[in-house]
């Protein structure tokens, strides 16, 4: 598979240089390293992913100049910085023992804001394809994605009740235009605040396919904070066997390990709660990472401080509410 993608962006690549100034073949190979880039995620290769991206970013931006007004053509380019502010990766070469704490957070910031600037870049495309095009439903829903990570990214917005509808609003835009699209019913399930709405949109969606992995793991989230133990296993159980990259499955498997007798369930706890996390860096994993860290010796590394850290950013709690959450992240599981 790897050679099939090398291929098609070498080929994209031999046409440019015959054809300079042909947005179609510019098109055409952002969409190919879209593509590349895709599946080297699948694979964990994300800073690989990355540096595809950016050519992809170039590409779609000369597309965009040749072409001039095309949604086509700013969906791709939104499309490629949603997927590379979803998968830029924090490298922390650069962080030895005994590394200046300023340092750190610098190396942090700087990755958070190279995040943010693509988020935004994704989100100034989507809407100028919207403009253009305001009846594809995928315009939407690719633009209620984008909002909803720039604002968990951004601790300013995070406590805003207005911010988080506007996600919402756009996700049901969506299904307005197609409301048997399953996918945008899990979109607005993993996007609202209320409960039963949540609830509704993945039944809904497994409804329409019952081997959405995403919808079987948000239900199994769903149930897990309800107290049903047995559902939410069932419905992780589902999601983990349909797709293994999901991230509140390996969380559930974590709890459910954490709890049990022996060194290596503990172990296979914080393996699990710690791919969580990269996938998905959610608090509640990150708090649960360093509660396991800290039985495992493993407090120290860099994967569990950077989580940490992050945490801080990102929920602006005080050492006390920390703890607090800590406590009721593995409690009664």
């Amino acid at each position: 598979m790897l050679g099939y993608f090398r291929k098609g962006v070498e080929q994209f690549r031999s046409a440019l240089e015959m054809a300079p100034h042909n947005h179609s073949v510019y098109f055409g190979l952002a969409s190919g390293l879209l593509a590349w880039s895709r599946n080297r995620v699948t694979t964990g290769a994300f800073g690989w992913a990355a540096t595809l991206l950016k050519e992809a970013s170039e590409a779609a931006k000369i597309c965009a100049s040749l072409t001039g007004n095309l949604s086509c053509v700013w969906k791709l380019h939104g499309d490629v910085q949603l997927a590379f502010a979803r998968c830029f990766p924090w490298v922390d070469g650069k962080i030895k023992r005994g590394v200046d704490a300023q340092m750190f957070k610098d190396s942090v910031q700087e990755w958070r804001n190279a995040i943010l600037s693509a988020a935004n870049g994704a989100k100034l495309s989507y809407q100028r394809a919207l403009h253009l095009t305001p009846w594809e439903a995928n315009v939407h829903n690719d633009t209620a994605i984008c909002v909803d990570l720039i604002y968990s990214m951004d601790g300013n917005n995070r406590h805003n009740p207005n911010v988080w509808e506007l996600s919402e609003k756009m996700s049901l835009g969506a299904l307005i235009l197609e409301p048997v699209n399953k996918d945008f019913w899990v979109t607005l399930g993993s996007m609202s605040s209320d409960l039963a709405l949540e609830q509704h949109s993945f039944i809904r969606a497994l409804h329409l396919d019952m081997s959405l992995s995403e919808a079987w793991a948000y239900l199994g989230k769903i149930y897990r904070q309800s107290g049903d133990k047995q559902l939410s296993k069932e419905a992780f159980d589902r999601a983990r066997s349909i797709d293994p990259s999901l991230a509140f499955p390996w969380a559930g498997m974590s709890a459910e390990n954490y709890h049990q007798s022996g060194g290596s369930t503990v172990n296979e706890s914080f393996e699990s709660c710690l791919r969580a996390a990269q996938i998905l860096p959610l608090p509640e994993f990150q708090i649960g990472l360093g509660t396991i860290a800290a039985r495992t010796g493993n407090l120290l590394s860099p994967q569990v401080c950077i989580q940490i850290y992050l945490c801080f950013e990102a929920t602006k709690l005080n050492t006390e509410h920390v703890m607090l959450e800590t406590n009721s992240v593995f409690r009664n599981n």
